[in-house]
């Protein structure tokens, strides 16, 4: 008897190609993220190197504003050498001074003398413009200096620009470490569905238990009906060894079904392991990750420290313009050889007779309205006067304006009132600078800093003589005792130094022509006992 149901097929071919694909995509898969975790790994060695050279030539750029600080440092030493030269060539000129006065015992045979020296002045002149002319250089060769440091700012600004194309950078890697982790959730999810496949085949295999026991049982009521007839034990027979066939076959598909699923664990083993190996390789790109942050800050203080230097480096580029500008101040301003300095100043004015004389007998023409014009010259030429007075004294001494506390001064205004009010003054009498000297000093206390001295002669009146040195001394000693108590008196009592460090008041002399040839000794130590220049006016 025939069969109505036709036996169901556990196991196919087209099951064992599903499966085939499946670990060969998963293969593909792995093999995929182990190729671009390589590249990965290459890209980040890559962009080590270049840090390293980036940090390379940082190092360069900061040597770089090392020598140019060096280089500021230079000319700083320069500016101190020409102040240095300054002041050999003021010693130059003292000397030119001290040798024309020692020298001069007549009037006429120190104009050849004074031609000299006039010559010699003027390579000195020369000599101060060749100076002018380096300090010039100086100057171009600091602008050379901001000029590379403009450069360099500028470069800085190019390597900010390139750490941010490096935090872009980072961000990407951010992204694909995204990536990396959404393609282990899939890999997770199609292992599941291997294991959901295995559980179907497996129920597969308890179906074809049940079949057996089906055929077992037919088997049986086989046996029952072998007395219903011989005829039907062939076919029986028949039955029974298809029966067999097909248990055969279904524990074969059971032993395939478990090689199956042993060779899925295995898969699934060697995924985990590729997942471990993901997420350590996403643990050490997030390390790298960390280190170039990191290295980044690093770089971004040395930028910053970079950025102090050059701050300081401006500053210093600053100060050594400013010292160049107040060496050249010192350089131009002088008059007649005499450095200009004070804020609150008295000018002595000598008005003695001999003020109009040439020498004893000889009217000078002109040498009165001489002084006016000098003063007035040397009131404008005076860079930092705030405050002025002026002094007049023969054998007694007044302030011109009546008033003994200071006139503020208003250029150009000042001068031509001062100008005028002498012009309206006749000299006459003897010459008492002991007087001149002590009225002066009375404005000490009120600031007083700078003392101009005008005159033509030693002083012959005032304090310092007996009654016999009165009546028998004649003019030349009598002008060196009077001159040498001035003098003592300056250095003990009215311009010594006081408590608190307060420094002496400067005095600066200016000598008129006059036949005396002491008169330029005299003043010059005056002055330089007073930290003072002294200077000759030639003579008509």
């Amino acid at each position: 008897m025939r069969l109505r149901h036709k036996l169901p097929n556990v196991f196919g071919l087209y099951m064992v190609d599903v499966l085939c694909c499946s670990l060969g995509c998963v293969i593909l898969l792995w093999l995929f993220n182990d190729y671009k975790s390589t590249l990965l790994n290459r890209d980040l060695e890559a962009r080590g190197v270049e840090l390293a050279r980036l940090t390379e030539e940082q190092r360069a750029r900061a040597a770089e504003l090392a020598l140019a600080k060096t280089r500021l440092e230079e000319q700083e030493i320069a500016a101190q050498n020409l102040t240095a030269e300054l002041d050999d060539r003021q010693k130059d000129l003292e000397k030119l001074g001290r040798d024309i006065f020692a020298l001069n015992d007549r009037l006429r045979a120190e104009q050849g003398n004074r031609a000299m020296t006039e010559k010699d002045l003027g390579s000195t002149r020369t000599a101060l413009r060749a100076e002018e002319e380096k300090n010039r250089q100086s100057v171009r060769t600091m602008a050379t200096d901001a000029t590379r440091l403009a450069d360099l700012r500028r470069e800085l600004q190019t390597r900010l620009a390139l750490l941010t194309v490096r935090d872009l950078e980072l961000a990407g890697l951010r992204l694909k470490k995204g990536e990396l982790e959404a393609q282990a959730r899939t890999q997770g999810e199609r292992a599941l569905k291997l294991e959901e496949q295995v559980a179907k085949a497996t129920a597969e295999a308890d179906r074809g238990k049940v079949v057996v026991a089906d055929i077992m049982a037919a088997r049986d009521k086989a046996d029952q009906q072998l007395t219903l007839g011989a005829s039907k034990m062939a076919e029986l027979e028949k039955l029974l060894a298809a029966t067999v066939a097909a248990r055969t076959k279904a524990e074969k598909a059971r032993d395939d079904t478990e090689k199956a699923l042993s060779t899925t664990m295995i898969a699934r083993e060697k995924t985990g392991k590729t997942l471990d190996d993901k997420v350590l390789k996403v643990a050490e790109l997030e390390d790298a990750l960390t280190r170039e942050t990191r290295r980044r800050r690093a770089v971004e203080d040395e930028m910053q420290a970079i950025g102090r230097k050059v701050a300081e480096t401006d500053a210093e580029k600053n100060r050594l313009t400013i010292d160049l500008s107040r060496l050249k101040s010192r350089i131009d301003a002088r008059f007649e050889g005499i450095e200009l300095t004070g804020k609150r100043v008295v000018f002595a004015v000598d008005m003695s007779g001999s003020m109009v004389l040439l020498d004893s007998v000889t009217p000078a023409g002109g040498k009165w309205a001489e002084v006016g014009r000098v003063l007035g010259r040397l009131m404008d030429s005076l860079p930092e006067l705030e405050s002025y007075q002026v002094l007049v004294f023969a054998e007694n001494a007044r302030w011109l304006f009546g008033e003994d506390t200071w006139r503020k001064f208003q250029a150009g205004k000042s001068s031509a009132e001062v100008v005028t009010a002498l012009s309206t003054l006749q000299p006459k009498g003897g010459t008492n600078l002991h007087t001149a000297m002590e009225q002066t000093f009375t404005l000490r206390s009120a600031g007083l800093d700078s003392v101009y001295l005008l005159s033509d002669g030693l002083p012959n009146q005032g304090p310092g003589l007996d009654a016999n040195q009165e009546r028998t001394l004649t003019e030349g000693p009598r002008g060196e005792l009077l001159g040498r108590r001035v003098r003592q008196q300056l250095t003990e009592s009215w311009n010594a130094p006081v408590a608190g460090g307060e420094r002496p008041v400067r005095i600066h002399t200016i000598g008129f022509f006059y036949e005396s040839p002491d008169l330029g000794a005299f003043l010059w130590s005056l002055a330089r006992e007073n930290r003072g220049r002294f200077v000759g006016m030639s003579s008509p």
